[in-house]
């Protein structure tokens, strides 16, 4: 994988736990489970194929 796409990958898990982060502190259940759905989603996009 190319440089700039882990980069690019970097900055949606950020941008999911700073929208995990905002919905754990409004109480927001529904943003905090689909930010720390979204979050795993992009860590399995890193790992390598098998």
């Amino acid at each position: 994988m190319h440089v700039n796409h882990r980069v690019g990958w970097a900055l949606f898990l950020l941008s999911a736990a700073l929208f995990a982060a905002v919905g754990v502190r409004d109480g927001d259940v529904l943003v905090t489970a689909a930010s720390v759905v979204f979050g795993v989603a992009c860590v399995l996009f890193l790992l390598p194929e098998r």
